[in-house]
């Protein structure tokens, strides 16, 4: 070690100096999940134990998995266990039949267009929006087809519908569950990383009652003063219709204490494909 100084040193050169660089792009980011990981979490309040006003649960789907859907409607009719002021809504492209728990279908028409000419899940959002009335202080939530409603997700929407009236609200969203098929451990662990996201960077913005990150497109509560502006993102915005909504309105946003259970990809192509989709959408949004 005596003799270090007598080694030359190297000039690094300007590609290895631009890829040393490029991690600080990644503080604000690692910041903000170093932020939000540290939040307290408010204690559930004892004393909610039903919904103070009426909450529609909204599935959408395109109808290609008719048993999953009526599966899941199903467990949910169980969870909530006849709640009066809950409703149970399924959107598809496809006629289903045969909802359990007294499950609404609202088919969209084949022909259907809205004026932005919208496309793909936010064009069925759209017409659920505009052609199911909607009562006046209550609220819809969004989720997958494959969206699993909890008993923590419940108690949690009443404790933010006390605690933040008024306001859009989102929780945290797990994945690979049991039962629901083999899923490559690949697929799991990336979704463990949107996992981390939702505890971090999006826990902090909605703590601070900001969208400026975006949103998810499931486990997303809306009053229904801003559901009936419907979702008419027009092209630039049907593929990210979360991202575009999110920044889109200008509104309220809050930390939902509960959890929604989901699937991850069922393969690694199908993994690809959904982000590269993601990817491609929210770049529309940006760009537009």
């Amino acid at each position: 070690y005596a003799n270090l100084h007598l080694v030359p040193k190297v000039a690094a050169s300007w590609p290895t100096a631009i890829l040393r660089s490029m991690g600080i792009f990644l503080l604000p980011d690692v910041c903000q999940h170093l932020i939000g990981f540290h939040l307290p979490f408010r204690r559930k309040l004892q004393a909610v134990t039903s919904s103070p006003v009426v909450v529609h649960y909204r599935w959408v789907t395109r109808g290609n998995n008719p048993q999953l859907t009526r599966r899941v409607i199903a467990a949910a009719a169980a969870t909530l266990g006849g709640d009066p002021l809950a409703r149970l809504e399924v959107v598809t492209d496809r006629p289903i039949g045969g909802l359990p728990g007294g499950a609404i279908e609202i088919v969209v028409p084949d022909g259907y267009a809205t004026p932005n000419g919208t496309r793909f899940k936010a064009r069925a959002l759209h017409w659920a929006a505009v052609s199911v009335p909607l009562e006046d202080g209550a609220y819809v939530l969004h989720l997958d087809e494959e969206s699993i409603v909890t008993p923590e997700l419940v108690g949690g929407i009443h404790e933010f519908l006390v605690r933040h009236p008024g306001r859009i609200g989102q929780g945290v969203i797990t994945y690979a569950r049991a039962g629901t098929g083999v899923q490559p451990l690949y697929c799991q662990m990336m979704d463990s990383m949107r996992v981390a996201d939702d505890h971090g960077r999006l826990r902090l913005q909605y703590s601070l009652g900001l969208g400026y990150a975006g949103a998810k497109g499931s486990f997303l509560l809306i009053p229904a003063a801003i559901e009936r502006l419907g979702f008419d993102a027009g092209p630039h915005g049907s593929i990210a219709e979360d991202a575009w909504f999110a920044l889109d309105h200008v509104a309220k946003f809050g930390w939902v204490n509960g959890t929604v259970r989901e699937q991850s990809p069922f393969s690694v192509a199908d993994l690809v494909r959904q982000r590269r989709r993601w990817a491609a959408g929210r770049m529309q949004v940006a760009l537009h």
